[in-house]
C-alpha cells in the first residue's frame, strides 16, 4: 500500500485579549493599547512561537478567510512596530511599571511558547508581564468565569467564520456556565 500525506490550509488563530471590565490601563486609555500593538511583532510570534508554521495575515482574521483579508497598505499605520513610539505612548498613558498577568493554557502548550515571545516583545517597551499558564481547561475556564485575568492568549473555538472571532472578543459567547 502507498500512503500519501497532504498539507492543506487550515483555520487557526490566536487571540490576544485584554480584560476590559476591571478598570485596567488599556480600558481607560487607547494609547496603552496602541503601545502594546506597536510592541507586538507578529512575525516573531509566528517564527518563534509557532516555529514558522503558518502565515501572518495583514489584518486580524486568519489568512484562510480570503474574502476578509485587508490590503496591507490600508493597515500599515496600525501594524508598524515602533518601540520608541510605544514607550512614548506608555509614558503618556501614565504607565508606572506595574506587572500584568498574561494568562494562557497549560505549561508546554504551544500557546505558552507564543506567550513567552509576546512577553519578550512587550519587555522591549519596559512593559512587565508574568505568564500565568493554567494547568488545565477547568482552571482556565474558572478564571474566565470569575473574571480573574488581565491579559490572555487563547484560541477561539475552531471554525472558519470571522464572526466567531469577533463574538469571542466582544461577548460572553464562551458561556458563563
Amino acid at each position: 500500500k502507498d500512503y500519501f500525506f497532504y498539507e492543506r490550509p487550515g483555520f487557526y488563530s490566536t487571540n490576544f485579549s485584554f480584560n476590559m471590565t476591571k478598570g485596567l490601563p488599556w480600558e481607560k486609555d487607547i494609547r496603552f493599547r496602541e503601545a502594546i500593538w506597536r510592541l507586538t511583532n507578529r512575525e516573531d510570534l509566528l517564527k518563534l512561537g509557532y516555529e514558522g508554521a503558518g502565515e501572518v495575515p495583514s489584518g486580524l482574521v486568519p489568512t484562510t478567510n480570503k474574502p476578509y483579508q485587508v490590503d496591507p497598505k490600508d493597515v500599515e499605520q496600525y501594524t508598524k512596530n515602533d518601540v520608541a513610539k510605544a514607550k512614548q505612548l506608555l509614558s503618556a498613558a501614565g504607565y508606572s511599571g506595574q506587572n500584568f498577568g498574561l494568562m494562557t493554557r497549560g505549561s508546554g502548550d504551544i500557546l505558552e511558547s507564543v506567550a513567552l515571545v509576546l512577553q519578550t516583545n512587550l519587555a522591549r517597551g519596559d512593559l512587565k508581564t508574568t505568564i500565568q499558564a493554567q494547568p488545565g481547561g477547568a482552571e482556565f475556564f474558572a478564571r474566565l468565569t470569575a473574571n480573574d485575568w488581565e491579559m490572555m492568549i487563547e484560541t477561539p473555538p475552531g471554525n472558519d467564520t470571522p464572526g466567531q472571532q469577533l463574538r469571542t472578543q466582544h461577548s460572553k459567547s464562551w458561556s458563563d456556565v
